[in-house]
């Protein structure tokens, strides 16, 4: 009887992890889908001078999502199968390559359209370091043996990279009376750091 007994709490105890895996898998593909569905609405508008402020309204409310999904995703590859755990982890580095494009190529188009309209390159200086100040504030968080080591590899690479952008954008805020030849040397800037920031080597987990 005690046998029994001890037989049915094991498999009581199984079936409930199976189904709090479940429903962590569950919760993790809808917040993927949400985050994913965003993204897909946002990225056509990173080019519109006037949709700016409302992307960064909602990334602001979008980041809890993110880090949501990061740590699921760690945590979830950590108990699945090698395949499984593959396919996880690439989903998640799709989601947060598109979320730092994103940021990026909203600041860079801003940088241009100020360049245009005959802004100080100062302010292009500040539009362009408020996002790389946003990348680094998404991953800058305390971190906890659950968390994403993706994360902390990420903050490091673009904590070192800042620098180097604010270096080279402070010489550039010394020029004056060459708008076209700033616009062009941030441009350039811009798509260096951004291509360095999503090599396929940067994302070892």
């Amino acid at each position: 009887q005690q046998e029994w007994t001890h037989l049915g709490h094991v498999v009581t105890k199984r079936q409930s992890r199976w189904v709090k895996c479940h429903e962590e898998k569950e919760l993790f593909n809808t917040e993927c889908r949400q985050l994913g569905e965003w993204l897909s609405e946002m990225e056509p508008a990173a080019s519109h001078k006037n949709k700016h402020q409302d992307i960064e309204e909602q990334a602001l409310m979008k980041i809890r999502l993110v880090r949501s999904v990061c740590m699921a995703g760690e945590d979830i590859a950590e108990r699945s199968d090698r395949k499984t755990a593959a396919e996880v982890k690439t989903k998640v580095n799709e989601l947060k390559q598109r979320w730092i494009r994103l940021l990026m190529d909203t600041g860079a188009y801003k940088n241009k359209i100020f360049g245009m309209e005959g802004s100080p390159a100062k302010a292009q200086i500040e539009v362009l370091e408020s996002r790389v100040a946003e990348v680094k504030s998404l991953l800058a968080d305390p971190v906890n043996p659950s968390d994403d080591m993706a994360l902390s590899v990420r903050l490091t690479n673009i904590s070192t990279k800042e620098e180097d952008l604010a270096t080279k954008l402070q010489e550039i805020s010394t020029l004056s009376g060459q708008d076209e030849a700033v616009e062009k040397s941030i441009s350039v800037e811009v798509t260096a750091k951004k291509t360095s920031l999503t090599k396929p080597g940067d994302q070892q987990l």
